[in-house]
This record gives C-alpha cells, structure tokens and sequence, in this order.
C-alpha cells in the first residue's frame, strides 16, 4: 500500500534566513495540498499536475524574495 505523501515532501522546510515571509509562502502553500488531499472521487492525475503547480509555484515566489 502507498503510502500518501504529506505536504512536507512536496514543499520542505528549508528557510536558510528564517524569514517570515518565506515561511508564510510556503504554510499557505502547505495548507492548499492539504485542501486538495482532503477532496474525495478525484482524479488522481490532475491531482499531481495541481501538486506540480503549486510546487513550482512556491519555488518561483520564494526565488523571487532574492532576485
């Protein structure tokens, strides 16, 4: 049985600078995987694309803290 994969796995914690800003990013982040783990009579392939998109999605807004 797989087992299912938390928000942490898609997002981490890293946060070198302990920002807040950083760490605000990705709980809301953390907080819209675990919305879309929670719906029911899903498709599990959008479901991954959705997670891809909001991991991309993190990744771009915290590089763009630095840029």
């Amino acid at each position: 049985m797989q087992q299912k994969m938390t928000p942490e796995d898609f997002i981490g914690s890293f946060n070198s600078n302990d920002r807040e800003d950083i760490t605000e990013i990705k709980q809301k982040a953390k907080d819209l995987i675990l919305a879309i783990q929670r719906l029911e009579n899903t498709d599990n392939r959008r479901k991954a694309i959705a997670y891809t998109h909001i991991e991309e999605a993190t990744m771009m807004a915290v590089k763009s803290i630095f840029s």
